[in-house]
């Protein structure tokens, strides 16, 4: 019963039209659990929502669990959060410079060189991807 008390305002805001919008508040809600420190909560509880319960193709969530999946030491799991988020959307520079820094962490240097070669090419000004190749070399 506990559930469906949890899940009843969810199942009815994501029938909405507007499904993006309806998913905002979980990114946040996500993203303040992380800067908190509660990973695993993020990871299965927001973006999980996010991801499965709307069934959306947002490329922010799956980069943003890929970026928590990092912290908890799952790389394979960052890693393929990351690939999917530029599977969705390979404009985005975030997820290649994250996909960038987790290759450097699995000493597959000259991959996370070329990750970070290409989100420098998508923004020039990111500063991150250039302080990660940097770094790299």
């Amino acid at each position: 019963m506990e559930i469906w008390l949890t899940l009843f305002p969810i199942l009815f805001t994501s029938t909405s039209v507007y499904g993006q919008n309806c998913a905002d508040p979980f990114i946040t809600a996500g993203m303040n659990k992380e800067r908190a420190g509660k990973f695993a909560a993020a990871i299965m509880g927001r973006f999980w929502i996010i991801i499965r319960l709307f069934n959306m193709n947002m490329e922010q969530a799956y980069w943003l669990r890929g970026v928590l999946r990092n912290s908890l030491r799952d790389n394979y799991g960052a890693l393929q959060d990351c690939d999917t988020a530029i599977m969705l959307n390979p404009r985005d520079p975030n997820p290649y410079c994250s996909r960038g820094y987790i290759k450097n962490q699995l000493s597959d240097f000259d991959a996370g060189i070329g990750d970070f070669s290409i989100a420098i090419r998508l923004n020039k000004y990111n500063a991150m991807a250039y302080c990660g190749r940097g770094m790299t070399y």
